[in-house]
């Protein structure tokens, strides 16, 4: 993406959070919230998967649910990524402490889900950049589901999911930046519905 960290998705620095403990509270919502996106875009394009939009193979292959292990590993990866292209996004120039808070943001998912940890996660993909990461990161969404020998069918949509949320991604995270935490409480709640 030529215009990272530029024009409509470059964070104002106005947002930086006031404080450590700002930041630590504004980072815990960005994480989970990614975390919990990205578990209902999963679960989204499982069950279209399981209505038979990605073919009768994908179908069969996905009618049956996950073991948690295996939906929690995918939904990390996938968060873990989507993390990652929030970098991506804000680009090299991004300040500093912009820097570190997606960094912080990222580890943040080993204390909030299960899986393996986010930096290996994010080795796996160390020789692609930018968003020549979504092909490969669906392709691990495909292994941790069990489901690598339907890749081909069922990869497309995750990528598509990654590389479609840019705006989405931005939104989340001027959000986590510059509202009161009532308000993230707030929209957590709506994200974790009790029940």
């Amino acid at each position: 993406m030529s215009n990272a960290g530029s024009g409509p998705f470059a964070i104002d620095p106005s947002l930086e959070p006031k404080d450590r403990a700002d930041g630590s509270r504004r980072l815990a919502f960005f994480s989970a919230a990614a975390a919990a996106v990205c578990a209902r875009a999963l679960q989204s394009l499982l069950d279209r998967a399981r209505a038979g939009e990605f073919g009768e193979q994908v179908r069969a292959a996905t009618v049956h649910p996950f073991p948690d292990q295996a939906f929690n590993s995918a939904v990390k990866s996938l968060s873990a990524v989507f993390i990652y292209l929030v970098m991506v996004d804000q680009g090299a120039t991004a300040p500093d402490w912009l820097q570190s808070f997606l960094g912080t943001s990222a580890r943040a998912l080993d204390r909030l889900a299960r899986g393996p940890a986010v930096k290996e996660i994010l080795q796996l993909h160390e020789f692609v950049a930018g968003y020549d990461v979504c092909p490969e990161a669906a392709l691990d969404v495909c292994r941790a589901l069990g489901i690598a020998h339907l890749s081909g069918d069922f990869a497309n949509p995750v990528r598509q999911f990654l590389e479609g949320s840019r705006k989405m991604r931005f939104e989340m995270l001027r959000f986590a930046l510059g509202e009161t935490y009532e308000a993230l409480d707030q929209r957590l709640a709506q994200l974790h519905p009790a029940g």
